[in-house]
């Protein structure tokens, strides 16, 4: 019985110490909690694969559009909205891309990643090009982006020595705002500038005594520059084994111009009427006589199957449609911005007649999802 007592008087203070060390280590975890980052919003496809590509597992990022959604079209659910209600961070190329988010598109919390034509220019180099070959960065309207499955018609626009097609007066006047064009990860120097800003969007909410996190974030941010730079010199390379005669991209909107105008492509959107739904016979033929002349060796589509309008475009002029779609606005399916970059490449250099070197294309996606891989 003694014995007894004495165990009991023993456990006592022992569980009491217990309790007692349970609420200070439920606090300390609560804090910790308390501590950590806020979940950061990436609204369109490409933004979503730089956003998590940066972040790791350092800060949670919830992605808004799925790779098979044309942002143009997107419509935010109410369970979207709290998300980019409650989000810590906001990253999107703007309403040029994804009109949805237009109610938050000037809040603080968002980082808007088109940057802006003189940006652009002095990092690619491009204010000279396109000083002397007359571009303009009119892209087509917000309504007109149907690359999924819509046969609905883009703004289009014509570039270098080849016949613009123009439509009527009432085709006008819905354009992308020309500072802030939408498209721009297609040139990868432009994406650097992109990784920059949601590089710094995410230092903003990582407390700066989380130095080891911070350092994370920004070995990231040197490492897909550093890819981005590489995979410009891999464009190039391949697109220079393009005839030079063949060096015209056909697409239906203008939303590879940026690409054509870094890699030095004569470049037609086709469609540019704003409200069409289809070619009128005025347009179709002012469209077949640009191709004939101009001797185009793959018209480009955005979309599988091929609109109808497109294939009666490619049976009228004899003109074949590339065997690949180009990915314009999103990634391939189960893709990142490098895989989807090399696929565009290839389809277009092999679609006019050039040699893409597709397993160095490989390499360089390796090297990204190595990046994405590296979890901390």
């Amino acid at each position: 019985m003694v014995h007894k007592r004495t165990t009991t008087q023993l456990n006592q203070p022992l569980s009491k110490h217990f309790s007692v060390l349970t609420m200070i280590l439920s606090a300390l975890i609560v804090g910790c909690k308390s501590q950590e980052p806020k979940a950061v919003v990436a609204v369109e496809p490409v933004t979503c694969d730089l956003t998590k590509t940066l972040a790791g597992e350092i800060i949670d990022v919830q992605c808004l559009i799925k790779s098979n959604q044309d942002p143009h079209h997107f419509k935010i659910t109410p369970q979207q909205r709290q998300q980019l209600t409650e989000a810590k961070r906001i990253f999107s190329f703007g309403v040029n891309l994804t009109p949805a988010i237009a109610s938050w598109a000037n809040q603080k919390k968002t980082t808007l990643l088109a940057v802006n034509t003189t940006q652009e220019r002095k990092i690619s180099g491009t204010e000279a090009h396109s000083s002397a070959h007359g571009h303009d960065d009119h892209h087509a309207p917000e309504d007109d982006h149907g690359h999924h499955g819509s046969n609905d018609e883009q703004q289009g626009s014509s570039t270098h020595d080849h016949d613009e097609i123009h439509g009527s007066e009432d085709d006008h006047g819905h354009h992308h705002d020309p500072l802030n064009d939408p498209h721009i990860w297609h040139d990868p120097a432009k994406t650097e500038l992109v990784i920059d800003k949601i590089s710094a969007g995410l230092l903003q909410i990582i407390p700066t005594n989380r130095t080891q996190e911070r350092k994370k974030i920004e070995e990231r941010q040197a490492s897909t520059k550093q890819l981005m730079i590489d995979l410009d010199k891999w464009n190039k390379a391949q697109i220079s084994t393009i005839p030079k005669n063949q060096r015209l991209l056909i697409t239906r909107h203008a939303g590879m111009k940026k690409y054509a105008d870094k890699y030095g492509l004569n470049y037609m959107a086709i469609y540019n009427a704003a409200n069409a739904k289809s070619l009128q016979p005025n347009r179709l033929n002012q469209t077949l006589n640009a191709l004939n002349k101009n001797r185009v060796p793959v018209i480009f589509s955005e979309q599988t199957p091929a609109s109808k309008t497109m294939q009666a475009l490619s049976r009228q002029s004899g003109i074949p449609l590339a065997n690949n779609r180009l990915i314009v606005d999103g990634l391939l399916p189960d893709g990142t911005t490098v895989s989807t970059a090399v696929w565009n490449t290839c389809t277009i250099v092999n679609g006019l007649g050039g040699n893409c070197d597709e397993e160095f294309g490989k390499e360089l996606n390796e090297r990204w999802q190595e990046i994405s891989a590296n979890k901390d």
